[in-house]
């Protein structure tokens, strides 16, 4: 309980009380992890650490979210999304999948939801430059580790996960947390 008082006090410049006490809880999991995994044989070192890098991954989604967040109370406005076509009237109906059509277009701004994919959660606090274009390609490369969960876009058998892995993930965790400090400090 010590240990969790004082992660949650290294958190406490994230406002939303829930979602720092989750942040805990994961952190105190991943420790566990970490402090257990060095005493395992090698086959189940490859079950913790990808258990570190699932739940690190998870945070780092939480971390961007939130930092996205934190730029809209400070003014900033998120990005334009694709075009919409409105009121689409077709011109000449080339075949039974194609048409040339007349619309009015719209570009809407993005919305920020508790579903918005981490893909573009990511490339809108890039596009804001609340992330530098290096640290946004670590959470993409964090976000496409961590996608390796879905087993049916595999297209080779994932067995191992190294210490390395693990570790990479925290320290992209670590650094969009620093940044997400500053911008709460600000």
């Amino acid at each position: 309980m010590k240990d969790a008082d004082a992660l949650e006090q290294r958190l406490v410049f994230i406002k939303p009380v829930i979602v720092r006490q989750n942040l805990v809880v994961t952190l105190s999991h991943i420790i566990v992890l970490v402090k257990t995994a060095d005493g395992v044989n090698k086959k189940a070192k490859h079950a913790y650490y990808k258990s570190i890098l699932l739940l690190a991954g998870s945070m780092l989604e939480a971390l961007t979210h939130l930092l996205l967040k934190a730029g809209m109370k400070s003014g900033q406005k998120l990005p334009y999304g694709d075009w919409e076509c409105k009121e689409p009237k077709i011109i000449r109906k080339l075949n039974s999948n194609k048409d040339i059509v007349w619309c009015h277009r719209k570009r809407c701004r993005q919305k920020l939801t508790n579903i918005t994919t981490c893909k573009n959660v990511n490339k809108m606090c890039k596009e804001l430059s609340l992330i530098t274009p290096s640290l946004f390609d670590e959470c993409e490369k964090v976000r496409e580790m961590r996608n390796r969960v879905h087993l049916m876009g595999l297209s080779t058998v994932v067995r191992t996960y190294k210490k390395e892995d693990a570790e990479y993930v925290l320290s992209v965790v670590v650094k969009v947390l620093d940044v997400l400090e500053k911008k709460a400090k600000s």
